[in-house]
């Protein structure tokens, strides 16, 4: 991959102002996926953005930029139980790009 490509590209936790873009990211990503025959749920999604914003100790939001625009996110909760000691257990995690 080009180094200029790479330099070009920022990451940092979603804020509000993102929800209309990740959400439209989402929803692309969604629609050509695995899940495609189940329509996307707005609901759903808000729920999920919400919590990376109220609860960002246990979802993390992150969006990845290029030249101000949101071309790729991921969506992550952290459980707070252990499979074994010292293991802590990611639950679900979401990555999409374009």
């Amino acid at each position: 991959m080009p180094l200029d490509i790479v330099t070009s590209l920022s990451v940092a936790r979603v804020v509000e102002e993102d929800r209309s873009e990740v959400c439209r990211l989402t929803r692309g990503v969604h629609e050509e996926g695995i899940f495609r025959d189940i329509a996307f749920s707005e609901t759903k999604f808000n729920g999920f953005f919400s919590n990376t914003l109220n609860d960002p100790k246990t979802y993390l939001g992150l969006k990845v930029e290029r030249d101000g625009r949101v071309v790729g996110c991921s969506y992550c909760i952290i459980g707070g139980y252990f499979y074994r000691r010292r293991r802590l257990n990611c639950h679900r995690q979401h990555n999409l790009c374009r």
